[in-house]
């Protein structure tokens, strides 16, 4: 089991999270991350305390949020003629294919298309090269 303070909490940029499970396991990850990472700060520790401490209020009342912007945006995206949009599984990011605007306007691939949406229509995105798909955006 593993959990991130980032998106639980809403601690984006703290970087912190967890694991649990079998010993031998949580000793060849403690190993591996030590290697590959810095330590969390202490105020990161103790903020991340403090919400694990406070119940999952919060946290159900965010995801019930995040769950009805999700359920308005995914449709509304693909009645937009050009978008194509699956609904996804548990993330409240979005990653629609938008390679239908490509050759337009100046836009050949994401990045030149998130570019052309920040300048013109003031709407920041992703561009989904990022993420390993060049034909799609992530808006959050």
């Amino acid at each position: 089991m593993t959990g991130a303070a980032s998106k639980t909490y809403a601690m984006t940029g703290w970087r912190l999270g967890w694991a649990a499970g079998p010993a031998e396991l949580i000793t060849a990850l403690s190993s591996y991350q030590s290697h590959t990472t810095s330590n969390a700060s202490s105020i990161s520790q103790a903020a991340a305390l403090e919400a694990v401490k406070g119940g999952d209020t919060s946290v159900r009342e965010r995801h019930a949020a995040y769950a009805e912007r999700r359920a308005f945006l995914v449709p509304a995206l693909n009645d937009i003629e050009g978008f194509r949009c699956a609904k996804p599984d548990g993330s409240f990011y979005v990653f629609p294919e938008v390679k239908a605007f490509y050759g337009k306007v100046g836009n050949h691939d994401s990045t030149s298309f998130a570019t052309f949406l920040l300048d013109e229509a003031r709407v920041a995105v992703v561009p989904g090269i990022a993420f390993g798909g060049d034909d799609c955006v992530r808006i959050s």
